[in-house]
């Protein structure tokens, strides 16, 4: 018999669950608690000949995840004292673990096609929703919800949830245009020296003032990294910084650069989750909740400004530091780390006199860096905005 230890979402303690569906890890399934249909995911398998298990695993949604981001899942579990559930929810899209998004629909194709019998309570719950466009499932109840499962199962019934697609016209509103965007041809002596240091698998503290070319040094290694069939995840601290690194990576690679945006519904942030699970997207670029974005074969994790404290999610469960989780999860992929900062903290400062990173540091800006123009403004003379900000302004 085939056991699953399932972590359901709102219980704090795993339950063992009858798997007659095969299940695998890191899937997302339906099962009954009381009189509730619920969502866990699988976080282990069993072989057992015994009968001890709470009930049987409904049926399987279309998301999963890795063996990897289960483990550090429970990893956050562990070190932040929190629920398995809330950290599992990190990897998942907005709002799979509900039902209030799926909706049904009655298949008459998929109802001609099928040639078995069907039960009493399956044909009241064909003629129910026969001529209706697609219907809530969060309407039903538990035990008419088993029936439908059933009725999925055969291709009577289609469910699906609502995505809608990001259009270009919203992504070029992220990109900063006018971010001039002129990358040289090949790296200056300092960067070349960085670049031929830098081994997979390894982590790295790339120190640098602003200016010094730090930016394209990523853009260099993720070619390397793409030209082994690899991902990459470029975290940066705030949305409001990301434009003009996302003008610079769409400028190189295109389409299959992928920017996660708090701007974006929680239905389009579904739709990108998928396009990256798909492998259309190779490099994500976006703030700390990018890092669990299911990217295909990651080999490369790059943390901009990574002394920056808005790495660290400390309004609501569950808390973490996405600086940290990202050497954890470097470590679990064999992918290269690269924590960027031309003012580096003193974790990763001390990390490098350990010998457990190791420093690539850039000493010079660029030729023909133009510096940003500096006006000391006297606030003395306007209590709260000044007029040189109100002129700006208007």
């Amino acid at each position: 018999m085939k056991l699953s230890k399932v972590c359901v979402f709102g219980i704090e303690k795993e339950l063992i669950f009858k798997n007659n569906i095969n299940a695998n890890v890191g899937d997302l399934v339906n099962v009954r608690v009381k009189n509730k249909i619920v969502r866990g995911v699988v976080i282990e398998n069993l072989e057992s000949n015994e009968e001890n298990f709470y009930s049987e695993i409904i049926s399987k949604e279309n998301y999963s995840i890795d063996e990897n981001s289960i483990k550090i899942a429970k990893w956050i579990s562990d070190y932040y004292f929190c629920e398995l559930y809330h950290s599992l929810k990190l990897f998942f899209p907005p709002n799979s673990f509900s039902m209030e998004k799926d909706y049904i629909k009655f298949s008459k194709k998929g109802f001609l096609k099928y040639n078995g019998s069907l039960s009493e309570l399956e044909k009241k719950i064909i003629e129910k929703i026969k001529d209706k466009n697609y219907i809530r499932l969060s309407k039903f109840k538990p035990s008419q919800i088993l029936i439908i499962e059933k009725l999925i199962e055969k291709g009577i019934i289609i469910k699906k949830r609502k995505i809608k697609k990001i259009s270009s016209i919203e992504i070029k509103n992220l990109i900063d245009l006018s971010y001039p965007v002129k990358l040289p041809k090949k790296p200056n002596i300092e960067q070349a020296l960085a670049l031929s240091k830098i081994l997979n698998g390894k982590k790295y503290l790339l120190f640098g003032p602003t200016g010094s070319g730090k930016t394209n040094i990523f853009i260099w290694l993720s070619q390397m990294v793409l030209k082994e069939n690899k991902g990459v995840i470029v975290l940066v601290p705030e949305i409001s910084l990301s434009p003009h690194i996302a003008r610079i990576f769409y400028e190189k690679f295109g389409d299959i650069v992928a920017i996660y945006h708090s701007s974006f519904t929680p239905s389009q942030r579904t739709y990108l989750w998928n396009e990256i699970k798909k492998g259309n997207k190779k490099i994500v670029i976006g703030p700390r909740s990018a890092l669990f974005l299911p990217i295909k074969n990651l080999g490369l994790i790059i943390v901009d400004e990574e002394h920056e404290s808005s790495y660290k999610q400390e309004e609501k469960k569950p808390y973490y530091n996405a600086r940290d989780l990202s050497v954890l999860m470097s470590e679990l992929y064999n992918s290269t780390l690269i924590l960027s900062s031309a003012t580096p903290s003193i974790e990763s400062y001390f990390n490098v006199l350990r010998g457990k990173y190791e420093l690539l540091k850039l000493k010079s800006r660029v030729k023909n860096y133009v510096y940003p123009s500096v006006e000391i403004v006297d606030l003395k003379k306007n209590i709260f905005l000044s007029s040189k900000l109100l002129n700006e302004i208007r």
